[in-house]
Order: C-alpha cells, then sequence, then structure tokens
C-alpha cells in the first residue's frame, strides 16, 4: 500500500532525482579536470629520474651480457689454441712417421739390393764349383779310359799357335771366356741332360719388371728362355712355369749365367728336395722319349 502524502509535505519528484544526478557528474568532471591540471603542472625531473633509472638498469644488463660474452670469446679462444697445438703435434708426429717410413723403404731397398748381390755371388760361386766338378768328372771319365786301354788311339794337337802331333793319349784344357775347360768337345761336362722343350715362362726381374718367354732346353739345374721380346735381363729372377701334366706351377729364383744371342741362360738357385724330384723326373722323361 503506498503512503499517501498530507496535504501540507513536499512531494519529492523524478525531475529532483535527475537534478541531483547531473550534479554529481558535473562534480566529477571538474575533479578530473583540477586532477589532469595538477599532473601537467608536475615538474619534469620526475620523468627524467624515471627515464634515467631505466637506461641505467638497461645499460647495466647490456655490460653484464657484453661481460659474459667476453668471457665465452675467451675460453673459445683458448680451446681453438688448444685445438691448433694439438694439430700441429699431430701433424709432427706424422711428419717423422713419414720420414721413418721412407727410412725403412730405404733400409729395404738396400737389404734388397744387397741379397741380390749376394744371390748373384753364391751363383757364381755355385757355377765355379759345377765347372771345377763337371771338369774333374771329365779328367776323371778320360783318365780311366786311358788307363783301361778302352779309347782307341786318337790324333790329338796343342791348341796353340805352335801345334804338334801326338804320339799317345793326352788330356788338355784351354782358358775360355776366364775359365779352364777341356779342350776336347768329345767331353760332356753337364751334370744333367737338357733336353728340348717349349714351355710358358714368366719372369720376374728382382726390380719388379715382368716378361714372357718360352724354353728352350730344360735341365734339373737350369732353363735357356727366350723372350718373346728383346729385355734386359737382370742377374736375379723368379721363374714361373708348369711342367707338363702337373697343374702345380713352379716358382723358383734364378741366376742369369749367359747369354747365347736372344736366348738366356739361368741357373736355378735353392730348390727344394720337391722342385728338385719334379724336375729331375720330367727331364728323365723327355731323356727316353
Amino acid at each position: 500500500m503506498t503512503r499517501r502524502a498530507s496535504a501540507g509535505e513536499p512531494v519529492f519528484g523524478s525531475d529532483s532525482f535527475l537534478d541531483v544526478t547531473a550534479n554529481l557528474v558535473g562534480v566529477l568532471i571538474i575533479l578530473i579536470v583540477l586532477v589532469g591540471m595538477r599532473v601537467m603542472k608536475a615538474p619534469p625531473e620526475l620523468y627524467l629520474s624515471a627515464a634515467t633509472a631505466e637506461f641505467d638498469r638497461r645499460l647495466g644488463d647490456a655490460r653484464r651480457a657484453a661481460a659474459a660474452l667476453e668471457q665465452e670469446r675467451d675460453e673459445l679462444s683458448r680451446q681453438f689454441e688448444q685445438v691448433r697445438e694439438g694439430l700441429s703435434a699431430k701433424n709432427g708426429a706424422l711428419a717423422q712417421w713419414r720420414s721413418r717410413q721412407n727410412q725403412i723403404l730405404e733400409s729395404e731397398h738396400e737389404l734388397t739390393d744387397q741379397l741380390a748381390a749376394g744371390e748373384a755371388r753364391l751363383a757364381d760361386e755355385a757355377a765355379q764349383v759345377d765347372e771345377a766338378h763337371a771338369r774333374l768328372v771329365a779328367l776323371g771319365g778320360e783318365l780311366g779310359r786311358l788307363r783301361a786301354g778302352a779309347a782307341p788311339p786318337r790324333q790329338l794337337v796343342y791348341r796353340s799357335p805352335l801345334s804338334r802331333p801326338v804320339e799317345s793319349e793326352e788330356i788338355h784344357l784351354e782358358v775360355r771366356a776366364g775359365q779352364t775347360e777341356s779342350a776336347d768337345p768329345s767331353v760332356d761336362r753337364r751334370r744333367s741332360p737338357r733336353p728340348a722343350i717349349a714351355l710358358p715362362i714368366r719372369v720376374v726381374e728382382s726390380k719388379g719388371l715382368e716378361w714372357q718367354g718360352i724354353s728352350v732346353n730344360l735341365s734339373t739345374f737350369g732353363v735357356k728362355v727366350r723372350p718373346h721380346a728383346p729385355v734386359t735381363p737382370g742377374a736375379s729372377v723368379r721363374l714361373q712355369f708348369t711342367l707338363p701334366d702337373d697343374d702345380m706351377p713352379l716358382f723358383v729364383l734364378a741366376q742369369l749365367v749367359r747369354t747365347e744371342g736372344a736366348e738366356l741362360v739361368y741357373r736355378f738357385v735353392n730348390l727344394t728336395r720337391t722342385e728338385f724330384q719334379r724336375l729331375h723326373d720330367l727331364v728323365q722323361r723327355l731323356k727316353t722319349d
């Protein structure tokens, strides 16, 4: 229920409420304007102080970051120096290793040359021993035939500028290529038959040069080879050839004994018992054939 206003009491209407509201808004606007005016009248030193403080803070941060970067740069420089020193040490060690390797190769070449020279000397001495043995055998056989009277009298002469007839059995020697040999061509000084046989032969020189040839004849102690092309032979070689009816090739060391035109005569060196037997069996088989 609404209460009725008395006759003497004033009446509060909507127009009065609007007037009060308008007055309050006007007061607030005045207060805002006054505050703004006071702020605008504030001294600029406050703004400058605040900006300076912010600048100093950021400058300090930048300096600390720069100091950290300098420390990192110094650390990286130190690590780089260590790596460079390590690399220099490794390069020095590599140079020493290469120098040592070159010395070893030179020593190996010198030892190879010495070995080849030693083998050549041994081959020469063996050839001299073989020649002496062959001469001794030939002289012994001739002397035996003379004593037994099996050989008929033969007319022999001295092979010298002054010749004379010989009325009885005599044995004569002559010098050939600096060696003393029997002057009788019928005396066979060979320790082993040399049947003719054509075998492909691969020759490897001591310096690594290789060439191909074919055998002319073969004995238990050596072989005569005809190269397919002109070569300059070395003193020591390694021969490779395969015997007939034999699948296993032979690899033997040999020394050059002499040259006969384009043909080369080699003497085998340091044959094993098995290699010697294989060669002997083939030579005997070829001889009977």
